[in-house]
């Protein structure tokens, strides 16, 4: 039984420790000067490259209304899936087709991964203290619910991570960018 009990508390210690992304947005596992770039969005402030505003879909839809044609696109920092693009990918075809780019991680864990793509657009992050949990996939899911203008707990198919508004009208939702 002691054995057991060690074995356990070891278990615990380690998994404390240990740097597991994507459970929580993972803002405490940031270094100082990575947390010092991150503040909550104003929509009466103008936002700034090299920065990373927290913001929720209600103010992200506010901010739509000011543009004719924005893309939305959220995304899990260091993603290796093949939906998954550099972000310059994303920011050339907004810039060809007309669009506002608004880039939206779902969460802080390999933050480095995305600053290091130098992107001069500022970065959004899920205000997770907007949806009363900690939980990613459930402040996720809420922020996609209210992004489509669905109640926050509303269950559904995963449609895809790029939405395409007209102000803040959703026109749709795609996997990947199209052709």
């Amino acid at each position: 039984m002691k054995y057991q009990i060690l074995i356990v508390f070891i278990l615990g210690l380690i998994l404390q420790s240990c740097a597991f992304y994507g459970l929580t947005n993972d803002y405490s596992k940031l270094d100082i000067e990575q947390q010092k770039i991150i503040e909550k969005f104003d929509l009466s402030e103008e936002v700034k490259t090299n920065h990373i505003y927290e913001i929720s879909a209600t103010q992200l839809k506010e901010e739509l209304k000011n543009h004719k044609k924005s893309i939305v696109y959220l995304f899990a920092n260091g993603c290796s899936s093949k939906y998954c693009l550099p972000l310059n990918v994303y920011v050339n075809y907004a810039k060809d087709n007309g669009y506002y780019l608004f880039l939206v991680m779902n969460g802080y864990g390999n933050l480095s991964q995305t600053l290091s793509q130098k992107i001069s657009l500022p970065l959004y992050a899920i205000d997770a203290q907007a949806y009363d949990t900690k939980w990613n996939n459930k402040y996720v899911k809420r922020f996609e619910n209210q992004l489509q203008g669905l109640p926050q707990d509303s269950k559904q198919q995963y449609k895809g991570s790029i939405y395409f508004f007209e102000e803040d009208s959703l026109v749709s939702i795609k996997r990947g960018l199209p052709n």
